[in-house]
Parts: structure tokens; C-alpha cells; sequence
């Protein structure tokens, strides 16, 4: 006897089909009609599927799908088949007390009982033939299979955003680490020197002759000296000459990559109004000394203490 598979590939190879042809007619994927035809109903969505693309390829074969179905049925029996054991009173003896009414009753039961098993039937009969419609419907069955598959999807787009996510923080922390410059300032003759960063005084005092002061930023430093001619300035161990030429107030503001922008020379002649604002200034400024340091030496646990980089990440 020919399994399911085999009546369907049979009948359609007398018919000079092939499996494409099926597919647009019946609107059923091209891998579903193969699992039918290798008898691998594993492949399918469900029982219920199984059995409406069974009776839609014999149709359209021009097959009896009942036995197809049947034989089916048999492969896979369902876990839920309902098997009614029904409890008919017999009728042979006649009871004692009132017996047509006894007799009424059981009639009613059968009734009712055959009324129930037969809407039941009608059920699933009616459940089987719009399964079988939204099979036919190439839309419905796409959508189902899209609702299955989308909790793996969004768990997939869920771990991509998180990959990405750490990826801009490592991206994020390595910029602000290339950022970072040491600036150092080095006195060859007394002079008062305040630093600032993004208008922020963090260092404000009367540096002696010789001294030196290193600091860590990522900002530009603005430098002021009251003899510019006598504060040289290093940036990342690299000399960038003195803060001016003149003898007097002098400013000028330095970066990582570029030490000829932002310079801002107010000569010798600066007020003595400034000079009474930077003296309030020197009471707040911090930092150390770091007497006759060389200008290649690392930055040091206190240089980084007074380093501008905590106020302005």
C-alpha cells in the first residue's frame, strides 16, 4: 500500500506537474508540498496544517482526500480525541413505579446526548474548513510563521543594541584618554602665573625663581604671567617658548596640537584693578612645586591631583 507521500507525487507526475505549478496555484509553500510528498509531516507547522494542505493537494489532484486524511490520522492520532462511552439505560424489563416516565427520560438522554455528539462533530468540521481556508491563504500562514519566529528576533536586535552600546562607551573612553596633555611651566625669573581652563582659575600664585608646575588637561589652558618673558611653557615634554616676549602681563592659551592660537598680550602695562583680582585669585589657586624639574620628567600622583581634568570631563 502507498504511503500518503507517494499518492500525492504519484498523481501529480500523471498529471505533468511539478511542484512549482502547485505552489502558485495553491498558494502553499514550496517546501511544505516536498514534506507532504516525503511523508515528513515533521516539517509542518501543526497537525491541523497537516491535514487542510492534505485535502487541498488531493483536490487539486482531483484525488478523494478522505482516505489521505484518514491514514493520516492514524500516523499522528491526536492527544485530545474524545471517545464518548455513552450510558443508555436499557430497556428490556419494565421497571417498577412510573415506567413511561422512566422511559421518557432515557429517551431525552439519548436525544440529548446524539444532539451533543452531533454539534461537536459539526465543530470540528467547521474549525477544519476554515483552517484549511487560511491555509490557502498564503498571507495568514506568513503571519503566523512571523509571530513565531519574532521573540528571536527581537532577542537578536536586543543584543545587537547592547553590543553597540558598549561599543560607544569603549570608543567614547579611549577619544577622552587621547584628549589628555601635560602642560608644564617652568620660571627662569620670580613671577606671579595663573592658570585657567574653560574661564576656571585651578591655579593661581607667585611661582620663585627656577620653579616649575605640571599639570594634566584635556581642555586648552589659558596661561597668564605677570613677566611672560620669564615663564617658558611645555606641552607634552615639548618646549613651546616662553608665554611672551614682553616683561610685562602677558596671556596666551594652549592646546594639544596647536600653540600659535588664542595668544593675548597685554604688554607691560597691565592695571593695577587686574592685578588686585588676580592677588584674590592667588588666595584660591592650587598646585605644588616641583623645584628645577626637567621639562621631559612624568607628571607626578600630585601633579594629577591639581590637574584641571576632574572639573572639566
Amino acid at each position: 500500500m502507498k504511503s500518503i507521500g507517494q499518492e500525492l507525487t504519484s498523481a501529480r507526475k500523471k498529471q505533468a506537474l511539478s511542484l512549482k505549478e502547485v505552489e502558485e496555484t495553491l498558494k502553499i509553500r514550496l517546501r511544505f508540498l516536498e514534506a507532504l510528498e516525503n511523508d515528513d509531516f515533521d516539517v509542518l507547522p501543526g497537525r491541523a496544517y497537516v491535514k487542510g494542505f492534505i485535502r487541498s493537494y488531493a483536490s487539486f489532484l482531483k484525488i478523494d482526500p478522505i482516505p489521505l486524511v484518514e491514514e493520516y490520522k492514524k500516523i499522528e492520532p491526536e492527544d485530545n480525541d474524545l471517545i464518548y462511552d455513552s450510558a443508555i439505560p436499557k430497556l428490556g424489563a419494565r421497571p417498577a413505579g412510573k415506567p413511561r416516565l422512566r422511559i421518557f427520560t432515557a429517551s431525552a438522554a439519548i436525544l440529548t446526548i446524539i444532539f451533543m455528539m452531533t454539534s461537536f462533530l459539526a465543530y470540528l468540521g467547521y474549525k477544519d474548513s476554515l483552517q484549511s481556508q487560511r491555509l490557502n491563504d498564503k498571507k495568514y500562514v506568513d503571519k503566523e510563521l512571523r509571530r513565531l519566529e519574532k521573540p528571536q528576533e527581537e532577542k537578536a536586535r536586543t543584543d545587537e543594541k547592547a553590543r553597540e552600546r558598549e561599543k560607544t562607551k569603549k570608543e567614547e573612553k579611549a577619544k577622552k584618554d587621547t584628549d589628555l596633555f601635560k602642560i608644564k611651566i617652568v620660571v627662569t625669573e620670580g613671577s606671579w602665573v595663573r592658570l585657567k581652563a574653560e574661564r576656571k582659575t585651578f591655579f593661581s600664585k607667585y611661582v620663585k625663581d627656577g620653579e616649575s608646575q605640571t599639570f594634566i588637561s584635556r581642555r586648552p589652558v589659558e596661561v597668564t604671567a605677570s613677566k611672560g618673558a620669564n615663564v617658558k611653557v611645555f606641552i607634552d615634554g615639548s618646549e613651546r617658548g616662553s608665554v611672551s616676549d614682553s616683561r610685562g602681563y602677558s596671556t596666551y592659551e594652549y592646546k594639544k596640537d596647536k600653540s600659535e592660537e588664542g595668544k593675548e598680550d597685554k604688554g607691560s602695562d597691565g592695571t593695577q584693578e587686574e592685578k588686585n583680582s588676580d592677588s584674590q585669585d592667588d588666595a584660591e589657586g592650587q598646585g605644588s612645586q616641583d623645584s628645577q624639574e626637567s621639562p621631559d620628567a612624568e607628571g607626578t600622583q600630585e601633579d594629577r591631583e591639581k590637574s584641571p581634568e576632574n572639573l572639566y570631563d
